[in-house]
């Protein structure tokens, strides 16, 4: 009896070894074009029953992305080759979303804001990760028509571009009175105010919360003994708002 002992082969090398059906060598790097996130691998082992692991090739991004294929052969023996796919960044300048105050604007549009509004909340999201943006004019604001630009510039820097939309703040509409007063004593709207027999005239001072609106008083002089009706009435920045507020002066009938 003779007992042939074969010993377990030990080849770990790569018969076959291609990227999208090119073929590449170990520390090889492979140009794909941008967008690229995946590809096809094919690594078959010299000695068909040698183990071939490949980790890699699929959900790439931008820039490198690393593969490794591990051989391991009949004897244990592990050798791994490896490779670089190298997407190229994208010249993706548009844009997934964009938002000004919560709200979707799109190119060219405008978006309306609440009175005495001086910025806004942008929320700009480029189509591709890898592009860059820049936000002007969403601080500052004034009255009336404001331009915001969110200004593009793709991963690869080749172009960009200008997006634009108009912020409307409109004139206030506030006509309240920030203070009510009778000869120095503050009131308030409804109030009555008791004045010394004889008074013929008081001193009444009101002051708007908003310093562009206007102030109409009406009453406070030629005081008669008895109740005077004094009628203040204010009106907006935006000539269309009005408040009216009354306060009552009585006069004293006798001493």
């Amino acid at each position: 009896t003779v007992i042939l002992n074969v010993a377990l082969n030990s080849d770990a090398s790569l018969a076959t070894f291609t990227v999208n059906g090119v073929a590449v060598e170990d520390t090889d790097v492979v140009e794909l074009a941008p967008y690229t996130t995946d590809v096809e691998i094919v690594a078959e082992g010299t000695d068909p029953d040698a183990i071939v692991d490949v980790v890699g090739g699929t959900e790439l991004v931008a820039g490198e992305n690393l593969v490794t294929v591990t051989v391991t052969a009949q004897d244990g023996t592990v050798v791994e080759y490896s490779i670089i796919l190298n997407v190229a960044l994208g010249n993706d300048v548009t844009f997934a979303s964009f938002q000004v105050n919560g709200e979707d604007v799109e190119d060219g549009g405008s978006v309306t804001v609440e009175p005495l509004t001086t910025s806004v909340e942008v929320a700009f999201e480029t189509t591709d990760p890898e592009a860059s943006y820049e936000v002007s004019g969403d601080t500052g604001l004034e009255v009336g028509e404001n331009v915001l630009t969110v200004t593009v510039t793709a991963a690869d820097g080749s172009t960009s571009v200008v997006y634009t939309v108009t912020v409307v703040v409109p004139l206030n509409n506030d006509a309240s009175l920030s203070l009510l007063t009778v000869n120095g004593v503050e009131v308030a709207d409804g109030d009555s105010v008791a004045l010394e027999y004889g008074t013929t005239e008081a001193e009444i001072v009101a002051t708007p919360t908003d310093s562009e609106a206007t102030v109409d008083v009406v009453g406070g002089t030629d005081l008669q003994p008895g109740e005077n009706v004094v009628t203040i009435t204010v009106t907006a920045a935006d000539l269309e708002t009005t408040e009216t507020v009354t306060i009552t002066l009585v006069v004293a009938l006798n001493f």
